[in-house]
């Protein structure tokens, strides 16, 4: 729904923020800095100062977005997918209720399962979206939402290898004060919503396309997905073993 995007794109600018702030406030900067490293172009890598057509920037714009793009995150919206799917059909209709039940207790539960969970910002949102519709409240699959893909031990490893483990502290601190913070607000405003009657303002499934455009525009998307895996399967096989077949 809208609100829920609206509202995680500014809640993810005020953790990130907050994040800063104690950075600045708790580590010390070093006294020798590296110096920035000099700027590319983005199409074509050159570092001298040039510019590029329209034609080729609108060339670019669409080999990166049905190029690149899917190759990074095709595999895992297809297997964030394959997850939500697994959790809509096999989760009995009684067990967010029953066992993890709503608020506070809900929102703990996803931050334990989302932090250890190796889940990207692209393969957890089909999996939010199934829990929201079995039942779990707005703030717990927000919390999910953050705490997944920030929080995964590569990234935390990164974090830890690159800016120090009291920068990694800082990080961990924020993205949990702050997606469990924001996500009982998130409650609050959803509350809010339902009481005065404006249940359209967060739709859990209503279709914005006809059923063949849903259809054919998936089908076309897997395809490129595919077409891009493939694509760049090819290229690693070594041009000596191609000339002995």
């Amino acid at each position: 729904g809208i609100l829920f995007t609206v509202y995680r794109i500014k809640a993810s600018f005020v953790t990130g923020v907050l994040a800063g702030i104690c950075s600045n406030l708790f580590i010390k900067e070093p006294e020798d800095r590296e110096a920035p490293p000099e700027e590319k172009c983005n199409m074509c890598e050159s570092k001298e100062e040039h510019s590029h057509s329209f034609s080729q920037k609108i060339r670019s714009m669409f080999s990166y977005a049905f190029g690149d793009l899917l190759k990074d995150t095709g595999g895992s919206l297809i297997l964030g997918i394959l997850i939500g799917g697994a959790i809509a059909f096999f989760l009995p209709a009684d067990f967010i209720h029953t066992y993890m039940g709503t608020g506070l207790r809900a929102m703990l539960i996803m931050l334990v399962v989302g932090i250890p969970m190796y889940v990207c910002a692209t393969a957890s949102i089909p999996i939010a979206a199934a829990l929201m519709i079995k039942g779990i409240n707005p703030g717990a699959a927000f919390v999910f939402l953050v705490a997944g893909p920030a929080t995964n031990i590569v990234t935390m490893m990164v974090v830890a290898k690159n800016l120090g483990k009291k920068s990694l502290l800082i990080y961990l601190g924020a993205i949990i004060c702050g997606s469990v913070g924001l996500g009982a607000l998130l409650d609050v405003v959803y509350s809010y919503f339902n009481q005065i009657g404006a249940v359209h303002l967060m739709p859990h499934q209503r279709p914005i396309l006809p059923d063949w455009a849903s259809i054919s525009t998936s089908v076309l998307l897997v395809l490129f997905i595919f077409l891009n895996y493939f694509k760049n399967t090819f290229k690693t096989v070594p041009s000596s073993s191609v000339h002995d077949h």
